[in-house]
This record gives structure tokens, sequence and C-alpha cells, in this order.
């Protein structure tokens, strides 16, 4: 018995051996293709924090042209809900979600959006990020918003909101300008110079996501504009 008992020892050993060695090629392997993705992410953000510092706010050119578009659409928000925080605190739910469906119809018109992205709302789950107001996909051509937002009666989330429908709209326009550009056509009518136009289509191919870094996401041409241009409407209606 006593040899059984030996042997066994001996081959639980080996085993330790291999599993540790194992482990230690794992960790190498991980450790290698952990410092090539982080190699590839750090180049990515330096194009955009280090290479393109001047493309880090908007353009004078920009606000110029949408400082009397945003005007409109302030004017348009507080003529739909003239007593803001009363309407939504107290008001019908289904009546908010038809505003807000309203008032992302007369952005595109405004926005000079055509066509109009596909409107869409969701539920996040529990294990979502129920905080997400909305988002615009560019390769489906539609714009998402928070239905838990917009039903809650919360004033300050539906403001927030509200200013989400224009954040996500200035991305299709973005979008649509590039298009417009790559058919050879003139993008003045969306507001934007040849030359923006030509960086944000860089920039769409060298998206930085919010969770790759939060910084280098924000500073990006595409969404720089698009936080400029809500955070203005939201100052006009505060």
């Amino acid at each position: 018995m006593s040899n059984i008992i030996q042997k066994f020892k001996e081959s639980l050993g080996r085993i330790a051996v291999r599993v540790v060695d194992f482990t230690a090629d794992l960790a190498e392997k991980v450790a290698e293709k952990t410092q090539e993705v982080c190699g590839r992410l750090k180049r990515k953000i330096e194009k955009w924090i280090d290479s393109r510092k001047p493309t880090d706010k908007v353009p004078t050119s920009i606000i110029e042209k949408n400082e009397p578009l945003i005007e409109d659409i302030s004017n348009e928000i507080a003529g739909k809900f003239p007593d803001f925080y009363s309407e939504v605190k107290n008001g019908d739910p289904e009546e908010r979600v038809q505003k807000m469906h309203d008032l992302f119809t007369y952005g595109c018109q405004k926005m000079n959006v055509n066509p109009c992205p596909e409107f869409g709302l969701f539920l996040p789950d529990c294990e979502g990020d129920i905080s997400l107001y909305g988002s615009y996909n560019w390769g489906e051509h539609k714009l998402e918003l928070n239905l838990a937002l917009i039903t809650c009666g919360d004033p300050d989330l539906f403001m927030e909101v509200c200013g989400t429908v224009f954040h996500e709209l200035v991305h299709a326009r973005q979008y649509q300008a590039v298009q417009t550009l790559m058919a050879g056509e003139s993008v003045e009518k969306f507001g934007y110079t040849t030359e923006y136009v030509r960086l944000l289509a860089d920039n769409f191919d060298h998206y930085i996501r919010p969770e790759e870094n939060y910084e280098a996401y924000t500073k990006q041409p595409i969404e720089a504009e698009a936080f400029w241009f809500k955070e203005q409407i939201l100052q006009h209606l505060a």
C-alpha cells in the first residue's frame, strides 16, 4: 500500500509542475496579447489626442453656423413644454413619448437629416447600463432612446433625453455628410466645410469607444461636436 501511495504522490507532483508550467505559459501569452492590444489602443488614442490637438474643440465655423439652429431648437422644446417641470412630472407618459418623437422629427428637418433615421425606444435590463440616454447606429441608420427615462416622470432626466435626441442627430448628420462627400456632392447644406467632413470620415474609420478611453472618446471630432451641440441646447433650456 505504501508503494502505491508514494507513486500517487509522485504523480501529483508531476501534475502540479505541469499545471504551474501551463499557468505560467498562459499568463505569458495573455500578457503578450494584452501588450499588443494596449499598443494598438495607445496608437489609436495618440492619433486623436497628440497629433490632432487642434481638433479637440469644435471649429469656430461650426459654432457660428449652428448657433441660430440651436436657438430655434431650444425655442421648439420650450414651446412643446411651456411649464417644463410640471408637465414632465405630472403629465401623461404616452404624451411625453409622442412629444419626444415630435422633437426627433422636427430635428431631422432642421438639421437636414434626410432620410430621417429609424426611431426606436428601448428598456434597459438590470444588467445593462440603465443610465444610457440613447444611441445612434450609423450602420443601421437607427436612433434609439431610453423609454424608462422618458416615462419615469423625472424632469431632469427627461431634459437630458431631449438633449440626447439632438446629440445623436448630429451623428446622423455627420455620417450623411460623409456619404454625400464620398458621392462627390457638396456638403454645404449640412453647414460643414469639405475639410471638416474629411476629418469626420477619418474619425469614423478610427472611432474610439468610451470603454476604451473616455477622455479620448469625448475629444474626438465626431463626439466633440455632438456633446457641444447638446450642451448648448441644455444651457438654453436651463
